[in-house]
């Protein structure tokens, strides 16, 4: 500015170098790098996964309080497990990788986690160098280096809220309905694997979505004899769908009144829609539809009949009174 003449009253100090650092502008200015754009997708399923833990503040039925998953990178195929304890994530990943090498042949390629003491202990570093497997650690509190497990931490938590506000579910049913979900996840279309499911890009087949079924609705499952059936008891138990069993080929449902789980693989499905009001707030008529009709008025939808002379109001004659039936022959004629 001084040698343009754009202010007066200072001479002109020369150059300043441009490579001069001044601390105190970098300690009141100093910013956050920003990331490189995304990570090379892995070429073959297994070739890396992502991993994380999640959080419920309720206790799940079974005494769980988190959550872990994973996440292929190549097919975005998800795996989720409940826990009572952080520490059970590594027993799991160990035996779902022996899993992946006898069904898949192949060992996970790539661990990708945050530095969580759940995911860097010496278990792990140990099977990890046993299998050739290798680690990649993000920064710590920089969880932007593994969005991926993040934000399907996320989104999980966003669609167990849904599903159990959506049905009127108990909290406790949390670890059932998140199972539920992942359920669901892995046999809907993603964009990232070019419009097809995580099931087919997975496995490589068309997955079955015959089984799919209304959470926390009713059935009927059947009452056995050994279940205290009797020759003229009820042969049917009310329960309510919590889940798909992997191990074997049934539905898993809750009994509220004994409060334990159930697995049934002839049930009677009661999938009714819950209710769903339509509510225009820019009328004054607001209230009336969220308490009930208002005092005096009758519903629309009904007729209105006059109770105290019902005969006089409807135009049907009154019903002409049943003759008693003849006792039954007795034993001896």
């Amino acid at each position: 500015m001084i040698a343009k003449g754009l202010v007066k009253g200072i001479s002109d100090v020369g150059g300043i170098p441009k490579d001069i650092h001044c601390d105190a502008c970098i300690q009141s200015k100093m910013v956050a790098a920003p990331f490189a754009i995304g990570h090379k997708r892995a070429d073959m399923i297994l070739g890396r996964v992502h991993s994380d833990l999640g959080e419920f503040e309720h206790l799940s039925i079974g005494g769980c309080k988190y959550f872990g998953l994973i996440i292929d990178d190549k097919s975005t195929f998800l795996w989720v497990h409940p826990m009572k304890q952080k520490g059970e994530f590594a027993p799991w990943f160990i035996g779902m990788d022996k899993v992946f090498h006898t069904q898949h042949g192949r060992h996970i390629g790539i661990f990708h986690s945050d530095g969580g003491g759940e995911f860097c202990n010496s278990e792990l570093d140990s099977y990890f160098k046993e299998h050739g497997i290798l680690k990649e650690v993000t920064v710590p509190d920089t969880a932007a280096m593994n969005g991926v497990a993040e934000r399907m931490v996320c989104a999980l938590k966003e669609k167990v809220r849904a599903v159990l506000k959506d049905r009127d579910c108990p909290n406790g049913l949390w670890a059932e309905a998140i199972l539920a979900v992942r359920y669901c996840i892995n046999v809907t279309l993603t964009r990232s694997n070019g419009g097809i499911t995580p099931y087919q890009a997975f496995f490589g087949i068309i997955p079955d979505i015959s089984r799919l079924r209304v959470f926390y609705s009713d059935a009927w499952i059947h009452r056995s004899k050994k279940q205290g059936a009797k020759a003229l008891g009820d042969r049917g138990i009310r329960v309510k769908f919590i889940g798909y069993p992997e191990d074997v080929a049934a539905y898993k449902f809750w009994n509220p009144e004994t409060r334990k789980t159930v697995v049934s693989r002839d049930p009677l499905f009661v999938e009714t829609a819950l209710p769903r009001v339509e509510v225009d707030f820019n009328t004054d008529e607001r209230e009336s539809i969220l308490d009930g009709e208002k005092e005096g008025d009758a519903p629309d939808h009904q007729p209105n009949i006059n109770t105290e002379n019902s005969d006089d109001t409807l135009d049907s004659p009154p019903p002409t009174p049943r003759s008693p039936s003849p006792p039954p022959p007795s034993c001896s004629s």
